[in-house]
């Protein structure tokens, strides 16, 4: 289980970076600036979510195999609710510059979950 883990922080963490770099970048250059909180929020949310769901999911690949695609997207709705309630919190308690945050947020969030995804498959199909 922790070889998994493992292997799967090997490939987050050098995804997160190269992300979170090419964001930066865009930052410089005035792309929908957000804040430096904003930005390290949705950076710190999208990676702690993906290396906590992964830890869980480690888990039921060795415990209960038949069941981790299910456990999967149990844990993907459960991740998308906080998403929801995250984005409803940002967007009604501030008018400034919420429309950057937003979008910035859903597509750092969809490349995320696109990663996530193609892991999964890898993991279910072997």
């Amino acid at each position: 289980m922790i070889q998994n883990i493992y292997r799967f922080y090997s490939k987050l963490i050098p995804f997160s970076v190269l992300l979170f770099v090419l964001h930066q970048g865009l930052q410089l250059i005035d792309f929908w600036p957000v804040s430096r909180d904003y930005f390290y929020c949705i950076h710190g949310f999208n990676f702690l979510s993906s290396a906590l769901m992964y830890v869980v999911l480690a888990y039921a690949f060795q415990n209960l195999k038949d069941k981790a695609g299910f456990i999967y997207l149990a844990l993907s709705i459960l991740k998308m609710l906080i998403v929801m309630i995250l984005m409803a919190v940002v967007i009604l308690g501030e008018e400034e510059s919420t429309l950057a945050f937003a979008l910035q947020f859903m597509v750092v969030y969809g490349l995320y979950l696109s990663f996530e995804v193609v892991s999964m498959v890898k993991k279910l199909n072997s």
